[in-house]
């Protein structure tokens, strides 16, 4: 076995023995420098490293190597040692209470007594959270952890500088199993290590970065990476590519080489033309975690000033070739046709054009066949897409005999449901493939033809046996020389790729849609269950999330339509997520947290007449109000060429900037502009007013729906209340027909249907378009909206004098119904005296459309166990203390679950599904769900 010492000597790159540590840790580029860049070594001295160690020294090491700091130390409590002073006494603490250090007897710490390096081991390991048996050799273990290198024995002698090295090679030890996650991680994470510094001593790689964008030519962006990227997440969703002044994202092919991404664009760039790329979620290749996160978008300019090269034409099979170049030409794929710009052995031949511009190819097809052996050819008159001439090319075409039938060389899993063929030569056709002696679904060629996707049958997945082996049988498979296995099947065995690792998922608002987007991290089997709840609570929108091929052609992102409203705070939870691979691991239920995006274009409500042109003395020039659906862009809306004015409604319109004296001033909450207009013609209810590119505060604009000639409007329409909904028993939510300017809210009164006021309005909220007010009241209405006094439905009236609309339009006196949209609660889970478990509800809920199977379906009763009880049969029902069904018309307010064993405990759980209140209202109001509780029975 090695020397420890050696071992030590290679890790700090000296080859030298004990007597010579000294000019080993005093060059830049030792194990003790890194540790001192790291912050977690205070002395690199060489006096300091070839010293020996103490106990207190030795563990004060350590506990610094496992990122905990003086303060922690500090608060470390108290150990049971008499021995310890000064600043060994908060260290000795803290190492008694890790557990890493019980002393050298029940009250003493022993700080100076030496330290050898078995016992500096177990020290090591158990700070790692390895349990070290009295008889188990530390060092073995250590080897096993990775702190030491294999065959290491340990010196009879330790010192600070062998110290060191366990301490470096500690850091890469995985503390986190299932996270992956080294020492090294966990002090990042905790901020005691920064990255810029593990980066700096070569324990971790710098993040993925761009490193440039170049738009070499008029056919390719090309991208390079600080590092090697993963291929799969270089998708049109993660890159995107603008032309120019073009709204519009242009598709690409890709070719990925490493840490070079080259687009092919589908649209021409044209010479000094801006091209702008936007990149996101890209990966590194190595480690997902790893990633361009953060929306980064680059300008480049393509600039092409060099002529394009014919590098190569090779024969892949004897009816195609392919042609490679240094840039794409400006070529188009073709059907069978003569190719006049192409000579083989001095013939121009018939043939199909396949154009790769991402990887700089173009793969011909010929019509008939090449003779076996050698054929010039000669390739001109080719340019490249800005008009520069490719020289001439003149090279031979190796047509090679082949009579072999194609075989499979190797076998890649996709999923559970799919697998990749991939042939040692090109197949022209597939044949008759099954997998496991089933039948497949479809197979489909890549670009090349040698790599062939197959969909497994439906019911034959790979199961966990192909963990060990499957096999692919193949008949009938045909490559391009027409080679074809028509007798006995090959076949080719094959192991499944295994995956233990649960997938994950981003969930966010789709920006252009609303709709709950969901990115995994891998394919999916099962996309699972998608719940989106509001902030009271009540769900807008479940379901499972469908897949959006469009939006990622690698069939990681799925959607589902939420029917949010704009600006709002939701709750997403996913769950019952599965991965497609062999043991379709699911994936942890999340909740995320989403303020959902403007993408309502903004409307104008009216163009109301503020003040009409008077001829002078004074002179008065003319004022119109635009009113907005909602906030706007203050520069949008305050810019007067934004406006074109039609003074007499004849059609002939100005624009309001060519006009002397003219301004638009907006509205301090940015929902109004005034504009000034002067000159004598104007005239309200004759002038109209167009507005232009105006956009809301979120940047949303809809040219549909300006540019169009409004008329101003001398006055403004009547003020109504349009609902009034109950949706707490303190709070009604009152829906005005106009955008509202002012509310006061002790001109809202519920009154009963005789007219008595019983609760009066305190406090209001209004919404961000101005239309909703929600009144919070002085007193509490019924849980089923009743006034408070009688059993008559409550009634608000809004007494217009300083409740006012945008136009400054009072509130009409009015009495409004008051819809019950109250949801109902479970007020109370509790042992029932005699015979099991009640539970009671804030208000009667079911009704005639109630079912007892219905209502188990919202109870989730389980014992001690976690054993789900089924209570069906077991139940009784009552209101207000009278026995009633389940199916009662008058519903019930409290239900009685029996059969089960008194004494014992059980958890009860109540989900928002089917049972509602006894509302008029059509839809009714569902439950709110209610969390496991713990009850006794009796």
């Amino acid at each position: 076995m090695r020397n420890f010492k050696k071992v030590i000597a290679l890790v700090l790159a000296v080859a030298l023995m004990m007597s010579t540590f000294t000019v080993a840790f005093a060059a830049e580029d030792t194990t003790a420098s890194k540790l001192v860049t790291l912050g977690l070594l205070s002395d690199a001295s060489a006096s300091s490293l070839s010293a020996g160690l103490t106990r207190e020294i030795g563990l004060t090491m350590i506990l610094k190597d496992l990122g905990y700091t003086q303060a922690d130390a500090d608060k470390a409590a108290k150990a049971p040692f008499t021995d310890t002073k000064g600043w060994v006494t908060a260290w000795a603490n803290l190492a008694y209470e890790k557990g890493i250090s019980k002393g050298t007897t029940a009250t003493t710490f022993g700080g100076s007594a030496k330290l050898t390096g078995d016992v500096f081991l177990t020290f090591a390991l158990r700070g790692l959270g390895v349990t070290v048996p009295a008889t188990k050799d530390a060092a073995a273990l250590a080897i096993t952890a990775g702190l030491l290198p294999a065959g290491s024995t340990v010196p009879a002698t330790f010192t600070k500088g062998d110290a060191v090295v366990v301490m470096f090679n500690s850091l890469s030890v995985v503390v986190d199993a299932a996270k992956k996650t080294t020492l090294l991680d966990k002090l990042i994470a905790a901020k005691v290590v920064t990255e810029a510094n593990a980066v700096a001593v070569g324990l971790k790689a710098a993040n993925l970065q761009i490193s440039s964008i170049t738009a070499p030519n008029a056919r390719q962006v090309v991208i390079a990476f600080n590092k090697d990227v993963n291929a799969d997440t270089i998708t049109t969703d993660n890159v995107k590519v603008y032309i120019g002044s073009n709204a519009g994202v242009t598709t690409w092919a890709k070719a990925v080489d490493g840490k070079t991404v080259t687009l092919g664009l589908t649209a021409a760039v044209g010479q000094d033309t801006d091209v702008k790329v936007v990149i996101k979620n890209v990966e590194a290749k190595s480690v997902a975690t790893d990633k361009i996160a953060a929306e980064v978008t680059t300008t480049v300019r393509m600039k092409d000033v060099t002529a394009p090269m014919i590098l190569s034409a090779v024969a892949t099979t004897s009816k195609s070739y392919v042609i490679t170049t240094s840039e794409p030409l400006d070529i188009s794929s073709l059907g069978y046709q003569v190719i006049s710009n192409i000579t083989i052995d001095g013939v121009k031949l018939v043939g199909a054009l396949a154009l790769d511009y991402a990887a700089n190819t173009v793969t011909v097809t010929l019509g008939s066949k090449l003779a076996v052996g050698d054929h010039p050819i000669v390739i001109d008159g080719y340019k490249d897409i800005v008009g520069f001439a490719a020289a001439k090319f003149t090279g031979t075409l190796s047509v090679v005999a082949d009579t072999a039938t194609p075989v499979i060389t190797s076998v890649e899993t996709v999923s559970k449901d799919s697998i990749k063929l991939n042939f040692n030569e090109p197949i022209s056709a597939i044949g008759t493939i099954t997998v496991d002696t089933f039948a497949i679904t479809s197979a489909t060629a890549s670009a090349d033809n040698k790599t062939w996707t197959i969909v497994l049958g439906v019911g034959h997945p790979l199961g966990l046996a192909s963990l060990i082996k499957s096999t692919v049988s193949y008949i009938g498979t045909t490559d391009m020389e027409g080679n074809t296995i028509t007798t006995d099947a090959k076949t080719f065995d094959f192991v499944a790729a295994d995956d233990l690792v649960a997938p994950t998922a981003v969930v966010t608002f789709d920006p252009t849609t609303n709709k709950v987007k969901v990115v995994f991290s891998e394919l999916v089997s099962a996309a699972g269950t998608v719940t989106v709840k509001d902030k009271d609570g009540a769900t807008t929108a479940t379901g499972t999330p469908t897949q959006d091929l469009a939006a990622d052609s690698t069939g990681k992102t799925y959607m589902l339509a939420t029917g949010v409203t704009a600006a709002a705070t939701y709750t997403v939870e996913l769950k019952d997520s599965k991965d497609a691979s062999v043991r379709t691991n699911a994936i942890t239920t999340t909740k995320t947290t989403l303020t959902s995006i403007d993408i309502t274009a903004p409307t104008v409500i009216a163009v109301v007449s503020k003040t009409s042109y008077a001829a002078g003395p004074p002179v008065v020039n003319g004022q119109a109000t635009v009113f907005f659906s909602e906030a706007m862009d203050v520069a949008s809306i305050s810019n007067l060429a934004n406006y074109l004015v039609d003074l007499t409604g004849g059609g002939t319109t100005v624009s309001l900037s060519t006009i002397s004296g003219a301004a638009a001033v907006a509205a301090a909450d940015a929902k109004s502009v005034v504009l000034t207009i002067p000159g004598s013609t104007y005239d309200p209810d004759t002038t109209t007013i167009s507005v232009l590119a105006v956009k809301d505060a979120a940047g949303t604009y809809d040219v549909a729906d300006f540019n169009v000639a409004t008329v101003v409007d001398s006055a403004a329409g009547a003020l109504s209340v349009s609902a009034a909904d109950a949706t707490a028993t303190n709070k009604i939510k009152v829906t005005f027909g106009n955008p509202m300017a002012t509310i006061d809210p002790s001109e809202f009164l519920v009154k009963t249907v005789a007219g008595v006021v019983t609760l009066v309005g305190v406090s209001y909220e209004l919404d961000a378009a101005g239309l909703v007010a929600t009144i919070t009241l002085n007193g509490n209405l019924t849980t089923d909206a009743e006034a408070v006094n009688g059993d008559t439905l409550a009634l608000v009236q809004v007494a217009g004098v300083n409740t006012k609309d945008i136009y400054g339009t009072a509130a009409v006196k009015a009495n409004t119904a008051v819809v019950d949209k109250i949801r109902p609660t479970v007020s109370d889970i509790a042992a029932d005296a005699t015979s099991g478990i009640d539970i009671s509800f804030s208000e009667p809920v079911g009704g005639a459309a109630m079912t007892e199977a219905l209502l188990v379906s919202d109870l989730i009763i389980k014992d001690a166990d976690g054993v789900v009880i089924n209570p069906t049969g077991n139940i009784a029902y009552s209101l207000a203390g009278v026995s009633k069904l389940v199916t009662n018309a008058a519903g019930f307010d409290k239900i009685v679950v029996t059969g089960l064993t008194a004494g014992k405990t059980y958890t009860v759980e109540v989900v928002a599904r089917n049972v509602k209140d006894l509302t008029a209202f059509a839809t009714k109001n569902i439950i709110t769900a209610k969390a496991a509780t713990s009850v006794t029975a009796k």
